[in-house]
């Protein structure tokens, strides 16, 4: 094993696509979901999801269709629909 590359990315929860192939970071200023792919080794498009705050419990659904996120300002509860990379709902 050996590092292959490093991605600085400021983030306070992450979660891997149940393939391995992704990791998502949620990170601040604005609230976005960081994309980096795995196999690759590099940083992709980010998904974004507020204008401010701070986005903490994200989760991905089994089939790795969706991701969850929690607002931690608001309360609100995002969607995001991975793959077509955007936000997709947010739930009050």
């Amino acid at each position: 094993f050996s590092l292959m590359t490093f991605v600085n990315i400021r983030g306070n929860d992450l979660a891997l696509h149940p393939d391995g192939s992704r990791l998502y970071v949620a990170a601040e200023f604005p609230p976005r979901l960081e994309v980096i792919d795995t196999i690759g080794a590099r940083l992709l498009t980010p998904i974004r999801l507020a204008n401010g705050g701070q986005l903490e419990q994200v989760e991905i659904t089994s089939d790795g269709h969706y991701l969850f996120a929690h607002h931690a300002n608001s309360g609100s509860l995002f969607i995001a629909d991975l793959d077509r990379g955007e936000k997709v709902a947010e739930f009050p």
